[in-house]
């Protein structure tokens, strides 16, 4: 859906955002994205390309961006199925990457105490999925794109 060109403007964008976000945040995925291993510029990467599908399965499409369209507001419903599809796209990246659970982060060892389902996730590593969702129109806004609701029936849940 997004050109090698789009997705890496997406990506260093969303990298910017969730550093201002989560200033807390240390370690070498938390530099400047021109800083970033290459691994790391990947994560960011393989979130962006994973918005299609995001918004597919929350009930949107993307079409080009209009005055007359007006600002895209998810649901609460809607950013939480989103949040729960990242959270699940974001383990399956990190397990292929060679990571397992581990109760305390070490990326030199590759371990997460986020791989786990959505239902064990903490109240605020869920917030930060959910925060990548409300991300999407800015982010998308950045190549004229906006988000809007397929016609027809809701997804299922």
């Amino acid at each position: 859906m997004f050109s090698d060109e789009q997705v890496e403007l997406l990506a260093e964008s969303a990298h910017d955002r969730n550093r201002v976000r989560w200033p807390e945040e240390s370690g070498s995925a938390h530099g400047p994205y021109a800083d970033l291993a290459e691994p790391e510029k990947e994560a960011n990467r393989d979130s962006i390309r994973a918005i299609p599908q995001h918004l597919a399965m929350m009930g949107y499409s993307l079409a080009a961006f209009s005055d007359e369209g007006g600002r895209c507001n998810f649901t609460a419903e809607e950013i939480d199925r989103g949040a729960q599809n990242e959270h699940e796209r974001w383990v399956r990246f990190t397990r292929a990457r060679g990571y397992r659970y581990g109760e305390r982060r070490d990326d030199d060892r590759r371990i997460h105490p986020d791989l786990v389902p959505w239902e064990e996730l903490t109240d605020a590593a869920k917030e930060k999925d959910r925060e990548r969702i409300r991300a999407i129109p800015e982010l998308v806004a950045r190549l004229a794109l906006r988000p809007v609701r397929r016609p027809g029936p809701e997804p299922a849940p």
